[in-house]
């Protein structure tokens, strides 16, 4: 309560914390504002006791319905709890990337948020959201009232990262939901639940993982976007001495059990077969192909895609693209009209493969 000087407060409000209004109105203002920073920005641990699940009915629905689409390859492998269990075993198992490249890559994310002053954190597919939980620590120390929106096809990845990030930040809300094909749905959640500016994104090269491919995501986030929003990417990049004898996604040998594993529970929801059986004659029942130039890259120049598929009918289980590094940033800009902000590439050892992370915003 702020109270001119000669005024007589009552005996009933007289306790409560107020301020006498002097002459000088910028030292009163100056008093309101230290007063509210160390009531309401002070460094306390959150107390979150649950989130608010969005549920898309129609994304539910799959999780009873059988079979699942036709076009869903990669959503096939990550849907469901079941998925996340096969996921998160894979990625947290050694030899999935390697530990300093990881590094390097979550150093380089930090790096291009430094400038930021973000207020909500919508991330799409967070996988186990640790890297996400990083990033957020990062934009906390300039936003202490940023907010953090993972987006997932997976209840179970959904509620893993809410789990992880939700120690860090405020998360109003989880949205179990499809972001190559349903994002009206995303959409409606984002206008009531976000204020801007927002950071979108999408990491972990998912985009050279989706179903429905790069055109179609970029595009559909565009729309959500406003002019204070930022979108990040980060994706798989060819390197100067890349050839396809030594790309490792091409060989058995460079899939760890858990990266088997997972391959195999794809097959396995589409098939009716135990993962076991599968998992077993591994090297019999799982192929790959690489199709250079990748022909579902929608307009990205000099980009190989490299599909792993069900040996015995020869059906895609999924699908790794690596992209040119050179001919994405002008696809960014030129066909998807993004004015790119921040652009890095990390190389892995050999210059054989690397990561090239995006931060744009809309041109």
């Amino acid at each position: 309560m702020v109270a001119g000087q000669g005024v007589k407060l009552p005996s009933d409000i007289a306790s409560i914390t107020h301020l006498r209004l002097a002459d000088n109105w910028k030292r009163t203002a100056e008093q309101l504002v230290k007063h509210f920073s160390e009531k309401l920005l002070q460094d306390q641990p959150l107390k979150q006791e649950s989130t608010l699940i969005a549920v898309d009915p129609e994304v539910s629905q799959r999780q009873i319905s059988e079979p699942l689409p036709a076009a869903w390859r990669e959503r096939t492998l990550y849907f469901g709890s079941e998925g996340a269990k096969a996921w998160l075993h894979a990625v947290n198992e050694d030899g999935y990337i390697p530990k300093n490249h990881h590094h390097k890559i979550e150093r380089a994310l930090i790096a291009c948020l430094d400038r930021l002053d973000i207020r909500s954190f919508v991330s799409f597919g967070p996988g186990d959201g640790e890297t996400d939980k990083r990033l957020v620590a990062r934009l906390k120390s300039r936003d202490p009232w940023l907010q953090y929106i993972p987006v997932d096809i997976s209840d179970g990845l959904l509620q893993r990262a809410i789990k992880v990030v939700g120690e860090e930040v405020n998360v109003p809300i989880g949205i179990l939901g499809d972001f190559e094909d349903r994002t009206a749905f995303i959409g409606r959640q984002l206008r009531r639940h976000t204020v801007s500016s927002r950071l979108f994104s999408l990491l972990g090269n998912t985009l050279g993982n989706l179903d429905a491919g790069e055109h179609n995501f970029v595009e559909n986030t565009r729309n959500l976007m406003g002019q204070e929003d930022f979108l990040l990417i980060e994706v798989s990049i060819i390197g100067p001495n890349w050839s396809k004898a030594k790309d490792q996604r091409l060989r058995h040998e460079s899939y760890n059990e858990g990266y088997r594993r997972f391959i195999c529970h794809g097959i396995a929801r589409r098939t009716g077969e135990s993962v076991e059986s599968i998992f077993k004659d591994f090297e019999k029942r799982v192929s790959f192909e690489v199709e250079l130039p990748a022909m579902d890259a929608q307009g990205v120049e000099n980009c190989i895609a490299i599909h792993t598929k069900a040996a015995l009918d020869n059906h895609v289980v999924g699908t790794i693209r690596r992209y040119g590094w050179n001919a994405l940033k002008t696809w960014f800009e030129n066909t998807m009209r993004f004015k790119i902000i921040t652009a890095k590439a990390i190389f892995r050892p050999g210059r054989i493969i690397g990561n090239g992370i995006i931060l744009a915003r809309t041109s």
